[in-house]
């Protein structure tokens, strides 16, 4: 779908089940999870592989009222269907941090780990507000030369190094000053030392530890490089900022543990804002 922005506010789109149009907003107004916490090589067999049975399991409410953005965000941020997100701090005192209390794209926060309306989108590394973030954009296997697509398009990424951007970039999410720094203004993507640091706060290292943890981290599943949803309810991935030579640094979640390694960028993981 073609984006169009006025100078007030863009076109109404819609993303629910059976429609992959998101809501464009202008700037001017589990198992299988253990295995990849445990093996980067178990991971990248799976994280390619498409699982369409998941989808059944996951429904996004809509509106067909457009939404305007106020000045919290990015210029040019393309919402999907629940519109902005709300900004709410909450601050741990373990860590001295304060983060937003809910991920990207959720209406609320977490009150159990299989709340849908918790999950929020889910994010290419390294990609901004365009749209691609819905869960259910559709896919395109195109890859991107520039740092900002124009399209919201899934960008399917099959070959090595498994990136939506060819040739790759380090620093699109360092920082809360970005090119595509996907939170409000004065939030940014955590470093992978500030999400193990909040890791390290838990009560105990698995999905009952992130629920009841400050950041109240639910299980929304991740889509795979070729955009198919996975482990919805069961697991979560969580993306950092922190690039790892051809792929980058994220926090995985089940019913049974928690860990850190690398995965490929063009996977689409959850976000949670740190402040800056």
């Amino acid at each position: 779908m073609k984006l169009i922005y006025t100078l007030f506010f863009a076109t109404s789109c819609l993303s629910i089940l059976g429609q992959n149009h998101p809501i464009c907003i202008d700037s001017t107004t589990s198992t299988g999870i253990k295995d990849r916490i445990q093996t980067d090589s178990t991971f990248k067999k799976d994280i390619i592989k498409s699982d369409s049975k998941t989808l059944n399991n996951f429904s996004e409410k809509s509106t067909n009222t457009p939404q305007r953005q106020s000045n919290l965000w990015p210029a040019g941020s393309v919402f999907c269907a629940s519109g902005p997100t709300e900004i709410v701090d909450v601050f741990n005192p373990k860590t001295g941090k304060t983060w937003m209390d809910r991920n990207l794209g959720a209406t609320k926060a977490a009150t159990s780990s299989a709340d849908t309306n918790s999950f929020g989108d889910l994010y290419q590394f390294g990609r901004g507000n365009d749209g691609h973030q819905c869960r259910r954009s559709p896919v395109t296997s195109t890859l991107s030369s520039v740092d900002q697509p124009n399209h919201g398009e899934f960008i399917n990424a099959q070959n090595n190094p498994h990136d939506w951007r060819i040739p790759q970039k380090s620093k699109l999410w360092k920082g809360v000053k970005a090119t595509n720094n996907p939170c409000p203004i004065g939030y940014r993507l955590p470093t992978n030392k500030e999400m193990l640091a909040e890791r390290l706060s838990w009560v105990s290292q698995d999905a009952a530890g992130a629920l009841a943890s400050t950041l109240k981290l639910p299980l929304p599943g991740f889509r795979s490089v070729s955009g198919s949803l996975n482990s919805l309810g069961t697991g979560g991935v969580y993306w950092t900022s922190t690039t790892a030579r051809k792929k980058a640094q994220r926090m995985a979640i089940d019913s049974s543990a928690s860990g850190y390694g690398e995965i490929f960028r063009a996977a689409g993981l959850s976000v949670r804002c740190i402040k800056n």
